[in-house]
């Protein structure tokens, strides 16, 4: 199973709505051109925190912890994977 499908898979059962915000979430780092910080990117999506995170956790993109551990302004997205391109 590719990466991509296994969101169409989560949790054992068909879910397309998490593969979409793994797409909406490409596009728009597509257009940030660089980096952006989680809180940033869920206001420029205006999706729930819950599935801007499970897009990306489970669309394979890079994601880099500055500071502390429980603050999500300090979680920063920094690309997408090659086949959201």
């Amino acid at each position: 199973m590719t990466r991509s499908n296994s969101l169409l898979w989560a949790n054992g059962r068909q879910d397309p709505h998490l593969y979409r915000s793994g797409v909406d979430i490409a596009k728009y780092l597509k257009q940030v051109k660089g980096e952006i910080s989680l809180t940033q990117l869920q206001g420029g999506l205006k999706m729930p925190m819950v599935e801007v995170w499970l897009g990306l956790l489970l669309g394979g993109f890079t994601l880099e912890q500055r500071g502390d551990f429980y603050h999500n302004q300090n979680v920063w997205v920094k690309s997408s994977p090659s086949y959201y391109q």
